[in-house]
């Protein structure tokens, strides 16, 4: 097989492979992958409907960029409230870089209770998280440890608290 036919090969796997076929043979991309492919090229219009839909069905990487774009306003009004509840959807569905999203929001009060037990779960997990971003890994863990390092010292409760946040981190485990 020349080069030429093997690209044509590798290019029409990939296209078969983004888009889906339905039964009236009209062919459809994945929302993921249209979405986020307009998030990048920061056509935020254009790349909220497909993420949308994404996070309907559940991608947790949808949910997380809704999230960002509300944060910080891209493409739509600013609302901290709905990035909460896109980033504690992306979370829940086990995306890393969310989960250390929500801990700092539950750490801080920002339109969640503020529960620090349930902040420290959640960066227990992001620091444990193959799919958190580096970055939000380092920080997880240092976050944990000052958390440890100022309170369990100077707070008999706090480490009922810490166990109280590894069991919370590791029943989730189990569950998702």
């Amino acid at each position: 097989m020349n080069n030429f036919a093997l690209a044509l090969l590798v290019i029409s796997t990939a296209v078969l492979a983004a888009c889906s076929v339905t039964s009236s043979g009209h062919k459809h991309a994945d929302p993921f992958a249209v979405g986020e492919a307009f998030y990048l090229d920061r056509e935020y219009l254009k790349a909220l409907d497909p993420l949308l839909e994404a996070a309907k069905n559940g991608n947790g990487r949808a949910n997380y960029l809704l999230g960002e774009m509300h944060e910080l306003a891209l493409g739509v009004s600013q609302s901290e409230a709905l990035a909460t509840t896109f980033y504690l959807a992306a979370a829940q569905q086990g995306y890393g870089d969310a989960q250390y999203k929500i801990a700092s929001r539950y750490e801080s009060g920002t339109y969640v209770p503020r529960d620090k037990t349930e902040a420290l779960k959640w960066y227990l997990l992001a620091s444990e998280n193959p799919t958190s971003n580096p970055k939000f890994k380092g920080v997880s863990a240092m976050h944990i440890s000052l958390f440890l390092q100022i309170t369990v010292d100077n707070c008999p409760t706090c480490k009922e608290q810490l166990r109280d946040a590894e069991a919370r981190a590791a029943a989730w485990k189990q569950a998702y």
